[in-house]
Order: C-alpha cells, then structure tokens, then sequence
C-alpha cells in the first residue's frame, strides 16, 4: 500500500478544534447552562455565548475528523498496523490518564464543593484510585472519555471500514459511490442523527448527553460520517457545491433554533412532542450545516503545511489531555477572586494556555517516556 498525500487542512481544523475545545472549557466556569466541576459564583453572558455557540459543534467535528483520519490511515495500514497504532494513541494515554491526569481534577472538584473526604492530596488520590472500578463502570472520565470512546469505535467499525477497501466495494464504498449531489449528502447526514435525537430518551445511557453534549449514538454518526464524506470519490466537488447551501443552512437553521431550545434544555417533560421532534431535526441540521461550512472553509483556504502546522498536530493530543487539568486547577483559584468574570476568564485561558504548552514544550515533548505516555510517536515516523 502507498502512503497518501497528507490532507493539510484536516490537520489544521484539528488544530483549531483543539484549542476550541480549550476556548469552550475556559467558559464553562462562567455559563449559567448547567453545573460543572468548579463555577464562577456570578454567570457572565460571555461564557453563555461561548458555550452555546461551541457545544453545537467542537466535539462533534472532533469524531468527524478521526473519521476523516481513520479513512486515510487505512489506505497505507493493515488491519494489525492501524489497531496497534489506536492502542498507542489512544489506549495508553487514557489509561495514564485515568490514573494520573484527571485526579486533580476531582480534588479541586471536591474541594469547591465542600465535600473532600482526605486530609492531605495523598489520601486523596488513594481513594480516587480504590474508586476507579467504579468510575469504569460509570463510564466517568472527566474529559479523557473521548480517547476510551473514540479506542472502542475504532475498533468496531474497522471490519466495516476495511469492506471499502475490498475488490467490488463493501457497504461504505457503494454508498460513498451513490453521494453526487450536496442535497444527498445533507439528507444522508441530517435525517439519521435527527431520528436519533427524536427516538432515543436522553435519561438512558444511549441517550444521555454528557458526552460534551452529545449522546454516544450521536457520536458514533458523527464518526462513521467522516469516514463516508472523505470517502466520497468526488468529495471536493460535492463540498464545493455545497458551500452557499451549508452557509444558507447555519443562518436559517440558527434562527429556527433559537425559539426551540427550550424542548432541548426541559427535555424530561418535552420529550415525545411536536416541538421536541421539531428542535432535534433543527439542532441536527445546524450542527451538519455548520461543521460543513468549517470543513469548506478549511478545504479552501487552509489546504497547505508551515513548520507551525507540524508542531501544533503534534501538540494537539498531550494539549487535549492536559487542557481541562490545568483548567479546572487555575479556575479554583481565580474564581474566588473579586474580580469581572470577564476578567477572570481571560486570566483563566492565558494562565492555563502558558502551563500547558510549558509542561509540553519542556517536558512532554522532550522525554521518550512522556512521549509514548501522551500517545506521541517516539521513534521515526
């Protein structure tokens, strides 16, 4: 198998999701959406905007693009080569991670709640540790949730995948085949996440939205989409086409969605009405239509490599499982000072950034075994 030509501006929309996502986590000490680990004591309607806006879209375009990614890995990698390598970059940094990164996070957590159950930080993470099988079983991972899922996905969908690559085509390839027109691929990816939303009842495990927002079905869409649309023989063309659809489709389906949120946020007693049907097909296809405009715009404009590129990409996975650590660490701090929470948000997001890229660039970056710890590659390429 031939290595492919590396597509450039997946690699900077990853980057740019990243530090989204990092955007989006600095907020939510401030949105007044609902509870998280540490909270401003005043909600500021910056943080809302941030968070409504950017939970519409980060961690879906996040299983989007690993799909996208898992479609050009196995171009060049066996079956054996790509597991192995999910298990180096995702398996191994979520294992460390459990056991190491995310324990901050549930001291400071604990702490803001006036509930610590310790005297000292060792005591506490004894306990977190003699607690971890029940974390496993509630499937509670603070933020690392998306490497143990995106591993099990992978993992699922690879005989699935590898039927495209067979002589006469499998399942994905003759469905890739069939997307000619933009109005295809919108009906393709709006209506199964839509009837997703209506059917499944958010207060079951399937259901339940506190993967980032999202539902693990929803996720799981996500991902096998990404695989399709970069599978699609002419996927630029049927990108490019789309371009003034998608734009046309976030400004409608924005202003449809603003009087229907109310279904999504009371969804205990909204579930299995008109409106609450109505909401999900509109959230379904903003959430397509925005991640597509993204996907253009990076088609178009970010389809090209400088040396900033290629150390943002390597950065991006040990700065994910860092960024709500050291996040939720400084906001416990900086919440408890009188100050405007815009002020404390900025200081939050330059403070947590300068920590983050420094434990990167000093350590991480620089020791083999961090490397390998971080899901970084560790020999040649």
């Amino acid at each position: 198998m031939e290595k492919p030509a590396r597509v450039d501006y997946i690699d900077w929309l990853r980057v740019i999701t990243t530090l989204s996502v990092f955007i989006f986590h600095s907020a939510r000490f401030f949105d007044s959406f609902s509870d998280w680990h540490v909270k401003n004591s005043l909600y500021w309607i910056g943080g809302d905007i941030i968070v409504a806006f950017m939970s519409r879209w980060i961690m879906p375009m996040f299983m989007v693009l690993a799909g996208a990614s898992t479609y050009y890995s196995l171009k060049s990698r066996s079956a054996g080569q790509y597991a192995r390598e999910r298990v180096l970059r995702l398996l191994v940094p979520f294992l460390f991670g459990v056991l190491v990164i995310i324990m901050p996070q549930a001291y400071y957590e604990l702490a803001y709640r006036n509930k610590l159950p310790c005297t000292n930080l060792w005591d506490c993470y004894v306990l977190f540790v003699l607690n971890l099988p029940q974390r496993f079983a509630d499937f509670s991972f603070y933020h690392l949730w998306f490497l143990i899922v995106l591993f099990i996905f992978s993992l699922i969908c690879l005989p699935l995948f590898l039927d495209l690559f067979k002589k006469g085509k499998g399942l994905l390839g003759m469905l890739a085949d069939q997307i000619n027109s933009p109005w295809a691929l919108m009906l393709l990816l709006i209506l199964p996440l839509a009837l997703v939303d209506i059917f499944i009842f958010p207060g079951t495990f399937y259901g339940s939205r506190d993967a980032g927002g999202w539902s693990y079905v929803d996720h799981f869409l996500f991902f096998i989409a990404g695989y399709v649309i970069f599978a699609i023989p002419n996927m630029n063309e049927v990108l490019r086409k789309m371009g003034w659809y998608v734009t046309a489709g976030v400004l409608l389906a924005g202003a449809a969605f603003i009087p229907l949120i109310g279904h999504l946020v009371d969804w205990k007693n909204s579930y299995g009405t008109a409106g609450y049907a109505a909401a999900q097909t509109v959230s379904a296809a903003l959430t397509w239509c925005l991640m597509l405009c993204i996907i253009n715009l990076g088609r178009r404009f970010l389809n090209f490599k400088n040396g900033f590129l290629s150390y943002a990409s390597e950065a991006v996975l040990p700065f994910y499982i860092l960024h709500q650590t050291v996040l939720i660490v400084i906001g416990y701090y900086v919440v408890q000072l009188d100050w405007h929470p815009a002020l404390k948000y900025l200081v939050i997001a330059v403070v947590s950034f300068t920590l983050i890229m420094a434990l990167y660039d000093l350590l991480i970056k620089r020791i083999k075994v961090l490397r390998f710890l971080f899901g970084m590659r560790t020999g040649n390429k």
